[in-house]
């Protein structure tokens, strides 16, 4: 006869299971309790909830933001002298941007929309005062 050695057993993956008593029945009920950590929990923040959930609002927002550019004269010479330089004069002028500059003025410009400094908000489309 030839012995076989034992491959070790994992131990399974689910939770042990518990005893709870309930109410509704004269016994305790075993029940099976299951890891939920992968699955994906609702916000506890009510805030983001709600807006979450909301119907989509597009509106247009302005920022103004200080940028890097080349002169005119230097755009036009090297518009001038350059195949595509045009294309190259904006990426150097786009990626000198830091995204937290441009978050900071849409944060102020928003504030201002709710605040009433803008004139108007867009809803569906349509311009609306302040008033409406």
């Amino acid at each position: 006869m030839i012995q076989i050695d034992s491959v070790p057993v994992k131990p399974a993956l689910i939770a042990p299971i518990t005893t709870i008593n309930s109410t509704k029945s004269a016994g305790p009920r075993n029940i099976m309790v299951v890891d939920n950590s992968s699955v994906t929990t609702v916000s506890s923040n009510p805030i983001t909830s709600l807006l979450e959930k909301q119907k989509p609002n597009w509106v247009e927002v302005g920022i103004k933001l200080k940028l890097n550019l080349p002169t005119k004269s230097l755009y036009n010479i090297l518009t001038s002298s350059f195949d595509d330089a045009d294309k190259e004069i904006i990426e150097f002028v786009v990626n000198d941007l830091d995204i937290e500059i441009i978050k900071d003025s849409l944060r102020q410009n928003i504030r201002e929309i709710y605040r009433g400094n803008n004139a108007t908000i867009r809803k569906g489309g349509n311009s609306i005062s302040e008033e409406d």
